[in-house]
């Protein structure tokens, strides 16, 4: 339970990270979506759960994950080279095919160097942390090009937050030689 100086109440998600041996709760971790006024000071108090919050929509099918924070929709594909398949907001297609994109240069002479892209191609797609205020996708893959040996697995994961129409990306390369 949060609050600002005012006593409003501001909506929070909170996970257990580790336990004392008698089992009550050392570290938790808490999120809280996007405010504008959250004032100069909060207050938090441990509590029954109680929530009622409509928060982040996840919707999944065997080929795509969709997630609504209520500003923001986004489409993701299972399989693929295609990561971001639609974004939207207010009902608008805003962006569409994303993809990720590994340029790899042989050289750092520029009248001899080459520079071969290569796509991310998805091989898994998992809902790491479902909540109504923060949720992270895990995806994982390889970089793959024609012609060239897969390499360089990587991890991206997505972090989306209720009623936020941005997407927290981390991209994890894999270095495999």
């Amino acid at each position: 339970h949060l609050t600002n100086e005012n006593g409003n109440n501001i909506p929070i998600q909170t996970s257990t990270l580790a336990y004392w041996p008698d089992g009550s709760v050392k570290w938790t971790a808490v999120s809280m979506g996007a405010h504008e006024n959250l004032g100069q000071s909060l207050q938090i108090k441990a509590i029954e759960s109680s929530s009622t919050l409509k928060g982040i929509e996840c919707n999944e099918t065997n080929t795509q994950l969709e997630i609504n924070t209520g500003a923001l929709r986004a489409i993701l594909n299972k399989r693929g080279d295609v990561l971001l398949a639609s974004l939207s907001t207010n009902e608008i297609e805003i962006a569409t095919n994303g993809k990720l994109v590994l340029l790899h240069q042989n050289s750092v002479d520029e009248a001899t160097t080459t520079v071969t892209p290569f796509s991310g191609k998805i091989e898994r797609i998992q809902l790491e942390h479902a909540g109504p205020i923060k949720t992270v996708v895990k995806v994982e893959g390889q970089h793959a090009a024609p012609g060239k040996k897969d390499w360089l697995p990587f991890v991206v994961r997505l972090y989306f937050y209720a009623n936020s129409a941005q997407i927290r990306l981390v991209h994890t390369i894999i270095y495999d030689g």
